[in-house]
């Protein structure tokens, strides 16, 4: 089939990453979109973020505010947004996961294993979303912020803080990658 395979080019099309990247990236970019026209009615005076003012309601606002402000429309579409979710959270690690291991494959190989670490704190990103998600499950079916909103805004917080430092280090070693290839 005649799939090109070169270290430190920018042809690395057959590596396993770059077929999972390629795989995954049209269905993440669908579940992306979906996500966003379902979650536009849950913005609001009371969760201007939608789904996002919700997760972090615990810390930054007031849950049972935004659960009155909220139709049972609006419910129902964050609940159906949440389901989504679970799909998302397989999709986003595997799309930056490999990602990373793609980009990594074209930097010095003293930074393979630390892209190899990042992409287990992706992999643990979807599992703190997926709990994150049972408990705003939870929440909006009983209405009852207090046992429920601050576990799933902690887990919103260690999911965010790692998809940051995972996006800010693939756009990184993205730079240092087209630098390299500018060098040779």
């Amino acid at each position: 089939m005649g799939l090109a395979r070169t270290r430190g080019s920018s042809t690395v099309s057959s590596s396993p990453a770059a077929i999972a990247f390629r795989w995954a990236l049209v269905p993440f970019l669908a579940v992306t979109a979906a996500l966003a026209v379902i979650g536009g009615p849950l913005k609001g005076p009371e969760a201007p973020h939608g789904i996002i003012t919700l997760e972090l309601c615990a810390f930054t606002a007031d849950c049972a505010a935004i659960l009155r402000a909220w139709s049972a429309s609006q419910r129902e579409a964050a609940m159906l947004s949440l389901g989504l979710d679970y799909l998302y959270l397989v999709l986003y690690p595997t799309v930056l996961g490999s990602a990373l291991l793609v980009v990594a494959r074209r930097l010095p190989v003293r930074l393979h294993r630390p892209a190899r670490v990042l992409v287990g704190l992706v992999a643990i990103a979807g599992v703190l979303d997926g709990i994150e998600n049972y408990f705003l499950i939870r929440l909006l079916m009983t209405g009852l912020a207090s046992p429920y909103a601050l576990p799933a805004a902690v887990c919103a917080t260690g999911k965010f803080a790692i998809l940051a430092g995972c996006l800010a280090c693939l756009l990184a070693g993205l730079g240092l990658s087209f630098r390299r290839r500018g060098d040779g």
